[in-house]
């Protein structure tokens, strides 16, 4: 066998042209879908959103304690309890 025999070689024109036909016969459209790009995220960037993610937990915990504690005073009263 030859070094040539071994290589792929790409269908010859005419049969790409048939598959082509054979598409456009059939009325069937093929899409071609590309895949988002992912890019890389640096260390750096990792670490600003999770540090903007942790200040945005504090706000809302201190939000929710303070929701917390007027539902709480305002069952106390409803019970009678103060």
């Amino acid at each position: 066998m030859t070094s040539t025999s071994r290589q792929q070689r790409p269908p010859p024109a005419n049969e790409v042209q048939k598959q082509r036909l054979r598409f456009k016969k059939s009325g069937t459209r093929v899409k071609r879908v590309r895949q988002p790009i992912e890019t890389p995220t640096s260390a750096i960037d990792e670490m600003a959103e999770l540090l903007m993610l942790e200040e945005e937990n504090k706000r809302l915990r201190k939000s929710l304690a303070e929701k917390l504690r007027g539902e709480n005073a305002d069952l106390r009263k409803r019970l009678g309890l103060d």
